[in-house]
């Protein structure tokens, strides 16, 4: 399981870049057809990052195509400690040869959350990772993403909620431990770190960190849209 570092630089002009080239931030390049990553209550996302799978040549990922992250910054509260944080973010896969349209702001893409692009380069290290995490490989995110995607909410103890009785109750000790048994099977997909540059920050921090994570057996079979995302504070 190796690790791929991420630089970002900067440049001139988005236009700079090829479409379907890697970069944070931006406008993103999307199928004829696709429409632009929304939340439940229709409200857009902005692109994270978007990567060109053949620059990276991963034996754990498809080795071309695009890989896209979104997320809504202002979505802030919604950590992903907890099941009803899930449409703040989106992950998709185009294969390669799908023809792409850089597409033009959504306008409902507020000025403070319409990211300049900047390229993102393999590296060996950077403040942005594929793959992995240089810490420590995400052991607590791993157990948030675990309880959270299995319906626990996070914040306020561990509390599932009951949709009959509308209301939330405690869950047991056991089964908290039963889950948390399975949480070495997530994996770090992609680490950002906050771009002052750009003013794209996360966790209320210009340098916090976003995560998305990935069950491992939903990696092999390329099921990307399964990745759950949170935020961590530096």
């Amino acid at each position: 399981m190796t690790s791929i570092g991420l630089i970002a630089e900067m440049v001139a002009a988005e236009d700079e870049l090829p479409v379907g080239a890697s970069k944070l931030g931006g406008r993103p390049d999307l199928p004829d057809g696709v429409d632009w990553p929304e939340t439940d209550d229709a409200w857009p996302h902005s692109l994270v990052a978007q990567i060109d799978l053949a620059t990276v040549r991963s034996p754990e990922l498809p080795p071309d195509g695009l890989l896209s992250f979104f997320r809504d910054p202002d979505q802030q509260a919604m950590e992903g400690r907890g099941p009803h944080d899930r449409p703040a973010w989106q992950v998709f896969y185009t294969p390669a040869g799908t023809p792409l349209t850089r597409r033009d702001w959504h306008p409902d893409v507020t000025e403070q959350n319409r990211f300049p692009a900047m390229r993102l380069v393999p590296a060996q290290a950077g403040p942005h990772w594929l793959l992995g995490d240089p810490a420590d490989d995400a052991a607590g995110e791993k157990e948030y993403a675990q309880l959270a995607a299995n319906g626990i909410d996070c914040y306020d103890g561990a509390m599932r909620w009951n949709p009959e009785e509308e209301n939330w109750f405690e869950v047991d000790d056991s089964e908290i431990d039963d889950l948390l048994g399975d949480a070495h099977g997530w994996r770090v997909l992609l680490r950002v770190q906050g771009q002052p540059e750009i003013q794209m920050g996360w966790a209320r921090s210009p340098v916090g960190f976003l995560y998305y994570l990935i069950r491992v057996d939903d990696l092999a079979a390329r099921r990307f849209a399964a990745a759950w995302s949170l935020l961590v504070e530096p």
